[in-house]
């Protein structure tokens, strides 16, 4: 811009010395001029460069500060209202979004305590049921330390680009249609999670959504591969919140190992009824048998000691993971392949005993 000025007036080679007067009275005429020139050229020019200049600098506020990941997650929790009548859907969008902004810039050791006040706060239901699923305070306390806030933000987003509200809805609703049941809350979590793909209470579920890498935005997103796992998980808690019910607590519908077993075993044969997958827990027959004849002499013990590790698996003391879920869910099929006109709305209020002893089931 500033390129060439300096140089000498006119340029070209000097004059002859002969012309010397001359060319020093017309040399400072020249100069009065060249002045003059020079003025109004920079009054013309440096307003220009100095607009040229700030267009290239950041304004304080706007330019300076980088959008935020995911800025289009909107802070609403809208969702279809179900005609029926029994289903509210509750999507934590606003929720997350509060703690993506809240947690931002915090101490690590804070952000506990603001996902307690901003997403779990709002919904004391939804608190015990998320705070069992996850392990315990100290378990999502310690999720919650290895997550950039900012990743909420983007699940947000994706969830709602999914419009996995809708999907929940209608999922449940032909649930419902086979299995009458309690109004019911679904709260859709974004919550990241290898530990649980759905809980429940009574008249209330939860399922988490996460996906791979949230703040990489160059990664394909599709739904149905990154939450695979969402008719089947919500037609699962369903079936349990429906058993609750008709048992008349959460906590009948556990008060043994075989009521145990039993209660998320015909869960399992729901969801596979309705979606066609059965789950494959990966433990091989001769495996099954020894479990069985293992757990058999106390499965009926109330306060038995060892439930939980029956159930969901010790596999340092050789238990396999999900143990207890595959003999719940053969006793169930068993059953039912020896009883084909029972129907899930009958199983759902059926007692454990009754169902084992009709089953057939040995291990």
């Amino acid at each position: 811009m500033y390129q060439g000025w300096g140089s000498a007036p006119g340029g070209g080679q000097p004059a002859p010395r002969w012309r010397t007067g001359w060319i020093i009275g017309g040399a400072a005429a020249a100069l009065v001029m060249m002045c003059a020139c020079v003025v109004v050229v920079v009054a013309l020019l440096v307003p220009l460069a100095l607009t040229r200049i700030a267009a290239r600098l950041p304004t304080p506020g706007s330019g300076s500060v980088a959008p935020a990941a995911c800025s289009g997650a909107a802070p609403r929790d809208t969702a279809p209202a179900d005609t029926t009548g029994q289903f509210t859907i509750q999507p934590l969008y606003a929720e997350a979004l509060n703690y993506a902004r809240d947690a931002q810039g915090q101490p690590t050791s804070q952000r506990i305590q603001i996902w307690a006040k901003d997403v779990l706060g709002p919904y004391p239901a939804m608190n015990d049921i998320f705070t069992s699923a996850v392990g315990g305070v100290d378990q999502w306390n310690q999720s919650l330390g290895g997550i950039d806030p900012s990743a909420f933000r983007c699940v947000v987003l994706d969830m709602q680009r999914a419009h996995v509200e809708h999907q929940a809805l209608a999922t449940l609703q032909a649930a419902a249609r086979e299995l009458p049941g309690p109004h019911t809350v679904a709260y859709l979590v974004p919550w990241n999670t290898d530990r649980f793909y759905g809980a429940s209470g009574e008249q209330s579920l939860l399922i988490p959504f996460w996906e791979p890498d949230p703040l990489n935005r160059l990664l394909p997103r599709d739904s149905a591969q990154d939450w695979f796992y969402m008719a089947g998980a919500l037609d699962h808690e369903y079936m349990e919140v429906a058993r609750y019910d008709r048992l008349g607590s959460l906590d009948n519908a556990y008060l043994t190992l075989l009521d145990n077993m039993v209660t998320d075993g015909m869960a399992d044969d729901f969801a596979a009824h309705m979606t066609g997958q059965r789950p494959d827990w990966g433990i091989d027959p001769a495996t099954e048998a020894a479990l069985w004849a293992k757990f058999k002499p106390s499965v009926t013990e109330y306060a038995n000691p060892n439930q939980e590790s029956e159930m969901l698996g010790d596999p340092a003391n050789g238990i396999p993971n999900a143990a207890g879920y595959q003999i719940g869910d053969h006793i169930v099929a068993d059953y039912l392949a020896r009883h084909p006109q029972v129907t899930f709305d009958q199983l759902a209020g059926m007692d454990a005993t009754v169902i084992y002893a009709g089953s057939g089931y040995n291990g």
